[in-house]
């Protein structure tokens, strides 16, 4: 029995939802790679805006992402689950961030990643979820301060 102190264990997640992680978290990179790539190189009469507001660095984490959860889904240990289901979650923070922050911030087009980071927070407990919040909070602070100056 543990006296005192705050003790974190991370709730444990099923393989079930740890392959529904991995596929959402595929398809949010997969579709920042598509918008980057037909804004850029498919030769097409129509313009696409939103494509043109990803950028490199937010293209780039998507590829390197995608890359890393593709061979998750085809190779997904059975042992450490819940290592496994947090690495890929803070890989899906990162590749909204990474968009969020590039293209416009709390004004972005992408802030509806957001939802995907939050649905899937939960699984993770408390301290993950009052982390969230804390940091779109920093965010905002942080875009408020740049549009006054």
């Amino acid at each position: 029995m543990k006296k005192g102190g705050i003790y974190f264990k991370p709730h444990a997640i099923s393989r079930f939802w740890l392959r529904r992680l991995c596929e959402v978290a595929l398809l949010s990179c997969f579709t920042i790679i598509l918008l980057y790539a037909w804004a850029r190189f498919i030769p097409t009469g129509y313009q696409l805006p939103i494509g043109l507001s990803v950028s490199d660095l937010a293209a780039g984490v998507a590829g390197i992402g995608s890359l890393i959860v593709l061979i998750l889904c085809f190779w997904l240990p059975r042992k450490h689950e819940t290592g496994i289901g947090i690495f890929v979650y803070l890989l899906t923070v990162a590749v909204a961030v990474a968009t969020i922050i590039t293209s416009g911030g709390v004004v972005s087009p992408f802030l509806v990643m957001w939802i995907i980071v939050a649905i899937f927070a939960g699984f993770f407990g408390a301290t993950i979820i009052l982390g969230m919040m804390g940091l779109l909070v920093i965010l905002q602070i942080i875009a408020t301060s740049v549009q006054r100056e």
